[in-house]
C-alpha cells in the first residue's frame, strides 16, 4: 500500500491542524479529569498524604530493585528471590 499521499497530507497545513486538535484534545480531557479526581478524593476524606507517602516508598523500592536485580533476570527463581529480599 502506498502511504505517500497520507504522509503528504500530514506534512501540510491540514495535517498540522489535525495534530494540533488531537494534542489539545488530550489536555482538554486530562486537565479537568485530574482536577475533579483530586477534589473528589480530597472531599471524600481520603488521606492523599498517606497515598503519596506509600507511592514514594514503593517507587524508592522499585528503583533499588532495578539497580540490583536485572543481572539475575535470566534465572527467574533468582530474580524473584532478589525481589523478595
Amino acid at each position: 500500500m502506498d502511504y505517500s499521499k497520507v504522509l503528504e497530507y500530514l506534512r501540510g497545513a491540514s495535517g498540522k491542524a489535525v495534530y494540533f486538535l488531537l494534542n489539545k484534545w488530550y489536555w482538554v480531557v486530562a486537565g479537568p479529569a485530574l482536577y475533579v479526581t483530586y477534589n473528589f478524593l480530597e472531599g471524600a476524606g481520603i488521606p492523599l498524604n498517606e497515598i503519596y507517602q506509600n507511592l514514594e516508598v514503593t517507587l524508592a523500592k522499585t528503583i533499588e530493585l532495578s539497580k540490583v536485580c536485572p543481572k539475575k533476570i535470566a534465572n527467574l527463581d533468582a530474580f524473584f528471590r532478589c525481589m523478595r529480599e
